[in-house]
């Protein structure tokens, strides 16, 4: 009892300690494609990169939408796909037909455009001296005809890393009046689609490892 009197109103002590960080940072990436093109047909008033390129919107016409298709036509535009987020991407582009307005010929034939167009992918930003040399670039590179579609897979790891490719389109001069519409007919037309989608690359580390994304 007595030691316990003793105690009361007395004043205890211990040794402390403290350590704290203020400067851990946590931060989301960004995951950003973005698809530019270059041609002769970019419009006047379009904003262009100081690499001649211009944004591709859901909008965009790539290939002069006045043109009237004929054996020997050709038309080209490069495409850049860029990393324009901070995350690591896979990509895939795809190039297909959207929808296709069929006609009948002046022999009284049904027919299609894509029977008859030809085109091919050609890796980079191709040379466009001539139609002649484009064309035979092309054919080098692997043309069929544009209803087999194209696709192609890549990845862009780093901010600001991009990749160009030249898509080429003509009608040989070898078609004839197979691919003429009569005069009276609904003239034939394709709508070509451009399309690429993005998604995580494996890249980035957590804890563990790089394989989770």
């Amino acid at each position: 009892v007595m030691c316990v009197v003793m105690l009361v109103g007395t004043t205890f002590a211990w040794f402390t300690d403290t350590a704290s960080t203020g400067v851990n940072k946590i931060q989301a990436g960004n995951l950003d494609i973005e698809l530019a093109y270059k041609n002769t047909y970019i419009p006047n008033g379009t904003p262009i990169t100081d690499d001649g390129f211009a944004s591709v919107t859901k909008e965009t016409e790539v290939f002069d939408a006045e043109a009237l298709w004929e054996p020997g036509h050709v038309e080209y535009v490069v495409l850049k796909i860029s990393n324009a987020g901070t995350l690591a991407l896979k990509y895939k582009l795809g190039i297909n037909i959207a929808s296709e307005t069929g006609s009948t010929n002046v022999l009284g034939n049904e027919f299609k455009l894509s029977d008859y167009i030809k085109f091919a992918v050609i890796e980079g930003e191709a040379t466009v001296a001539d139609r002649t040399t484009l064309v035979a670039a092309a054919e080098n590179a692997g043309s069929k005809l544009i209803n087999e579609g194209y696709s192609k897979e890549s990845h862009l790891d780093t901010k600001d890393a991009n990749e160009t490719v030249t898509l080429v389109v003509w009608m040989p001069t070898t078609v004839g009046n197979e691919a003429n519409h009569k005069k009276d007919a609904t003239a034939p037309s394709i709508d070509l689609g451009i399309n690429v989608v993005a998604t995580q690359y494996t890249a980035e580390s957590d804890s563990f490892d790089n394989e989770y994304d």
